[in-house]
Formats: C-alpha cells, structure tokens, sequence
C-alpha cells in the first residue's frame, strides 16, 4: 500500500526550491522588455545547418566529378544473381547504387544477373524486388540478363569474327597448365593452348556447334582472345625506347600479368539447359565476365558501381567494351565507368549466401570429393539460449560410400532464410529493423575504397539510436506489481500529459491517468531498503516520473 494525497500534497523542500526557482524565472521573462532590432554590428541570426548529403562528400563525390558530362543523366544499376536472399551486405550496394543515382538527379535499375539457370528461382527475384523496395527505392526499370540473350550472342559472333573469341576444348587440369599452374606448388610459363590458333571460320563453325548440342558440359568453352599468349619479349623494354614506347610496354605488361586477362571465358555449355524466362531456347549461357559489361552499356549504365573484389576485372570489363567498341580505348567518355568501393563486414555473422543456404537446409561434407564448405565448425550459430531448430534426432549422421570413405550430414542450423539468428534482411526485417535504420547505419560507416569491418553491437547501437530519434515513446511494465494509494478514492483519476519524445516536443504528447491503482516494475520495489537502492521500500517515499505528488509505501503483502 501507499499513499498520495489527492488534495494539496506535501511537496519535499528540494522540490518546492525548484518550483520557486521554474516561478521567479517566468515572471522575470513576462515583465523583460521585447528585444531591440538588431543593429548593423550584430550578428545575424544563423541558419540551420543543410543535412550533409553523404553522395556529394568524399569518394563519392570523386567517382561522380570522373565522370560527369552535361546533359547525361546518371544511371546506375544494382545487379543480383537471383540464387539466394539478399543478407546485410547487399543493403550496401543497394543504398549506394540507388543512392548515389537519386543525389544526382539520375536513375537506378534492378537488373537480375539470370546467366546461371541451373541456381536460380523464381522465389528469389520475389524477394529481392520486395526487399530493394522495403528498402525505400524503386527501380527506373525491372531488366533482366536474359533479355540481352540473343544481342549478346551476336556479339560474341562478332569477337569470333574480329579473331578475338575462340573455342576451348581443354580440360581443367590442361588450363591450369596453360596458366602456368603445375601442381605441388611449381609454377611455369604460362602459354596458350593448342586451340588457340584457329581460324575464324573454324572457331566460328564450332561455336555455333555449342549453340546446337554438339558438345556436353566441360566439353567445350568459348574463349576471349586477351593476354593469355603474350610473351615477355613482347613487353621488354629496351634503351633506345621512346617514352610513349615504354608507357605501351607497361601497360601490356600489366595486363598480360593480370590473370583476368589470361583469356576469360565468354560462353559455356550448362548442365541444366532449362531457363525459368526463355525456356530451353539456349544450350549455351553468357559468364558474368562477357555478360555484365555487356548489359551495362546496353542499359546506358553512366557509372558502374561494385565492390573492391571487381578491381581487378575492372580491365577485362574494359577489355570487351573497347573490343566491340562500346567504349573508347583509354577513356570513361564513352559507355559505362566501373568503380569500386569497400564491402561491408560484420563480424561474427555469416554473409556468404552459400553458407547460408547450408545452415538452412543442412549439408553433407567428405566423401570422395572436395568437401561442400571449408571450415564446417565456422558455419554454427552461438546464439545462447534460441531454440534448437527442428531436426533430426542425430546431430549429424555418418554414410560410408562404396570406396570407404566417410561423408556427414550436417541437418540445418536455422530455422528458414528469416530466421532472426541471422542477417539476411528478411531475418532483419522479422528481427524487427527498421529499414532506415540499415541505410543510416551503412551511410554512416562510410563509402570509401577501404573495406568496412564492423561488428554486430556496433549495428545494434545504430538500430537503437536511430529508433530513439525516429519513433514515439511508452511506457510498458514487463514484471508488474500492483501498488494502491489507501488515500485516494476508487474514482480518482488525475490526467498527465506525457511527450512522445522529451526531446524533441514537435513530436507531440499524449494523456495517461494517474489513478488509484498503478503498477509498477517489480525490479523498483524491495521489501528490505538498501542505502544504495533509491526506489520505493516501506517507509520510503520517491517520486513518479510525470507525476507532482511524491508516493510513501505503508505497508505490502
């Protein structure tokens, strides 16, 4: 029990002084006189601060003065392979690439890299296009990879024709070779293979061979003519060279010792031949390598933005559009401009969509061949306390193969692609994150070329001050006590207006009645007072927050 007097309460002196002190400070402000006009040696009143747009600041801004033409629009695009749902790490990408289109009045594409038909489903472009737009953008245009299937095989007729394409027939350990790999850690000189040399007539003849079932998977491969077959006396430099010489020799060195350069692969035949949009039209499909560079100037893409990992195929990108000229050698001036940024890590979570789909549906490692993931201990959720998923009653069950050897089922870690152990951003959404709250948090690492490692309580700090600056506030008693004033009557009720937010009043109030019963966390009662504990304990009085009138405990039960 406790008391509150309903009439005229006793207020402590400590509190009385700061009443008087509230009282003799509004009277003094009634009888001040009205402030003088400002006269011309006075300072003028200051402006509030312009919000600091983070695309016009730092790096950012560097990438759009390379490249920025009057009367061109800028244009972007975000372009996900539709194999999986987007984790924390896209968020980035999507918030930078939209972002950075919308800061300079242009326009962003959701383009869907749909090359690889054999991983992808129609529940993941669902997904991303609900999660880009949960987000807060919308795409200029919803394209497809695919929609370019038929321009980018006449394309790649082209390269033939230009003697800058051929077919492949090695096989992987023959590649390797031809690269110079020769096992046990040797290395040797790299050199072309023996298809290498052919005709334009033979190597036309035999790509259109793959486009009609002659060959099986692994069996054959249409390559690009790059750097593979440079020699190093081509690149020598000698005494008697001329500056401009030289500069040419570095550059062809450069690039005949990037293996992006050591002839890519531009067309391979699939597996799974069958295409969720054009059907089984194709027995070949476009590498990421021929097609995203492709599709880029196709969509009259200004500035291609992706992560640090892209750097070193910044010059294979330039490679082909300069080939087929959609880009002028040496120069951004022309079609699409690729940059890089730093990628967004988090420690102790796990961003790989491949791992991921292994804790959600469980794998199977060993056996004969290479394991399905390095590190399978890595992959565990330490979550204390979450519930153990559904799964099968051995934690993981041992088959022998036919040759001896041991494979493990691992059964799934999680419970489905939004379970809330992880950062996915369906997971993050169910966890409750607003998606302001993401783009603030990314924005606020930085966009810069240096990666940008953080950690999960740093993510959690940001969701929380964001929330306290964005949303309303109540009151809510998680382990309630009931506490009754004995001297007030069963119909008191007394209203209080309470802020949403104490500080920011714009944000408006609302009424809740003080009354004769209230409730309390039990976490602010004790039965034994402490000198230390200054909440309610018998005999005690304490003050409610919104409340003038102080509250005595009398007794308890």
């Amino acid at each position: 029990m406790a008391e509150a007097p309903p009439e005229a309460p006793k207020v402590s002196k400590r509190a009385a002084e700061k009443e008087a002190k509230k009282a003799a400070a509004r009277a003094a402000k009634a009888v001040a006189p009205k402030s003088a006009p400002a006269t011309n040696n006075a300072a003028a009143p200051s402006k509030p601060a312009e919000p600091v747009d983070p695309f016009k600041q730092g790096w950012l801004k560097g990438v759009y003065s390379e490249k920025s033409i009057p009367g061109e629009e800028v244009h972007t695009r975000f372009p996900p392979e539709p194999n999986g749902y987007l984790h924390i790490g896209h968020a980035k990408a999507i918030t930078v690439n939209f972002g950075f289109a919308r800061s300079y009045g242009g326009v962003c594409n959701l383009r869907f890299d749909d090359t690889n038909p054999s991983k992808e489903e129609e529940k993941y472009f669902t997904s991303i296009q609900e999660m880009v737009r949960w987000l807060g953008f919308e795409p200029a245009r919803v394209t497809h990879s695919s929609d370019e299937f038929d321009k980018l095989y006449e394309l790649a007729e082209a390269l033939v024709q230009k003697g800058k394409a051929y077919v492949c027939h090695c096989t992987p350990d023959e590649v390797k070779r031809g690269r110079g790999q020769l096992g046990g850690g040797e290395f040797g000189e790299r050199k072309a293979c023996a298809h290498w040399g052919r005709s334009v007539e033979e190597n036309l003849e035999e790509f259109r061979g793959m486009r009609d079932g002659k060959y099986k998977p692994g069996e054959a491969v249409l390559r690009m003519k790059q750097y593979l077959a440079t020699k190093p006396e081509e690149y020598e430099v000698h005494e008697d060279d001329s500056t401009e010489i030289r500069q040419r020799k570095e550059r062809l060195k450069a690039a005949a010792d990037n293996p992006a350069l050591w002839d890519c692969a531009a067309y391979r035949v699939t597996k799974n031949n069958h295409h969720h949009r054009t059907g089984d039209k194709w027995r070949i499909y476009p590498t990421y390598e021929f097609t995203h560079c492709i599709c880029d100037a196709l969509e009259g893409i200004t500035h291609s933005l992706c992560t640090v990992e892209f750097e070193t195929l910044r010059p294979a990108y330039n490679w082909l559009l300069e080939e087929l000229d959609m880009k002028d050698r040496g120069s951004d001036a022309k079609g699409p401009m690729q940059r890089e940024y730093g990628r967004l890590n988090v420690e102790g979570t796990i961003l790989s969509k491949r791992r991921i789909a292994m804790l959600v549906e469980g794998c199977t490692v060993g056996g004969e061949g290479k394991d399905i993931a390095d590190e399978v201990d890595d992959l565990r959720l330490a979550e204390e306390g979450d519930p153990e998923p559904e799964a099968p009653s051995e934690a993981a069950k041992a088959v022998t193969t036919a040759s001896g050897t041991t494979k493990k089922t691992i059964p799934p870690a999680v419970n489905g692609w939004d379970d809330p152990r992880l950062f996915t951003l369906v997971a993050l959404r169910r966890r409750g994150v607003p998606p302001g709250a993401l783009k603030k948090f990314v924005l606020d690492l930085g966009v810069t070329k240096a990666n940008a490692n953080t950690m999960t309580h740093i993510l959690d700090a940001s969701i929380r001050t964001y929330l306290e600056r964005s949303v309303p506030r109540l009151m809510i008693v998680l382990d309630p006590i009931k506490v009754t004033f004995t001297n007030l009557p069963e119909d008191y009720s007394e209203p209080r207006t309470v802020p949403f937010d104490p500080k920011d009043k714009e944000k408006g109030t609302h009424t809740i009645p003080f009354t004769r019963t209230i409730y309390i966390d039990q976490d602010d009662f004790r039965e034994t007072d402490d000198p230390d504990f200054f909440r309610l304990a018998p005999g005690k009085s304490v003050g409610l927050l919104y409340v003038d009138h102080p509250i005595r405990c009398t007794s308890f039960a």
